[in-house]
């Protein structure tokens, strides 16, 4: 349960993988979602105020972010491309999944399709739109000069 990504990080922070796995079966019997009677969550338990400062940090702010818009692109029904799959997750993750949704939706009562981002975008907030055409404007010199990554099914879950 787990072990690949305690593998990867028990490496990246020079941790025994075993020792991590123990803590994190001992602290959550596995569960992502436990939650203690005092109030530490997740896998390893921890308190919300140690949760939010670990997002001040670098390798946890960065881990989360990307976790999180692996998860919205996974959320994502029925887009016409991949570029519009991507398009959707990164405007949820700026309005809101629940807004996407509802924009999606006045998309299609205007007759139009709500698979597509040019049509959606005219649905969802001048900020949303905005904020999606600057990462997609930055992303795409990034895009030609990199070389692609693989894709690990086990963490793109």
């Amino acid at each position: 349960m787990f072990d690949q990504l305690v593998r990867f990080y028990a490496a990246r922070f020079q941790v025994a993988p075993e020792l991590a796995r123990a803590q994190m079966m001992q602290e959550s019997h596995g569960d992502p979602k436990a939650h203690s009677k005092v109030g530490a969550v997740g896998l390893f338990q921890v308190m919300p105020s140690t949760a939010a400062w670990l997002e001040t940090m670098p390798e946890p702010a960065i881990m989360t972010g990307v976790w999180y818009l692996r998860y919205l692109y996974n959320q994502v029904q029925d887009a016409t491309s991949d570029e519009d799959h991507w398009k959707f997750a990164l405007a949820a993750y700026n309005e809101g999944p629940g807004a996407l949704d509802k924009s999606r939706t006045q998309c299609k009562a205007a007759r139009k399709d709500p698979n597509k981002w040019e049509d959606v975008s005219a649905f969802v907030p001048s900020e949303t739109r905005a904020y999606v055409a600057v990462i997609w404007r930055n992303y795409q010199p990034a895009k030609a000069a990199a070389a692609p990554l693989p894709i690990d099914p086990e963490i793109s879950q």
